[in-house]
């Protein structure tokens, strides 16, 4: 049975028609495949900078607590020091006094890198 130039037409212009929605389709797959390969590579790079940050935050924390750990030890030397400065005077002032000597106020202060003790008879 022969087929009708009307019914060809139809048959060709439906064909191309599916043809076009095929292709459009096609690239709209190959479009979200591409979105989802960049959204994946982030998510990937995003993970790496939270490991990293998370290392990173580690590492400030053991350092903070390093250095809290030297202050407490330097804060503890230096009242060592402050005590043994006010035990030395003390022992200063007794040997000056068994001597027969008057000690003096000193020229001592808490930035000084030197003070002067003097006594008089």
């Amino acid at each position: 049975m022969p087929v009708s130039v009307d019914a060809t037409a139809t048959l060709l212009g439906s064909s191309w028609w599916e043809e076009d929605a095929m292709q459009a389709q096609a690239r709209r797959t190959a479009e979200a495949k591409a979105g989802h390969a960049a959204l994946t590579e982030r998510v990937t790079a995003l993970a790496a900078d939270i490991r990293r940050l998370e290392d990173a935050g580690r590492e400030l924390e053991t350092r903070v607590t390093t250095r809290r750990d030297e202050l407490q030890r330097t804060q503890e030397r230096r009242e060592q020091l402050r005590e043994a400065i006010v035990t030395a005077e003390a022992t200063l002032d007794a040997d000056l006094r068994a001597s027969g000597l008057v000690p003096e106020p000193s020229t001592y202060t808490d930035d000084a890198e030197r003070y002067l003790v003097t006594a008089r008879r």
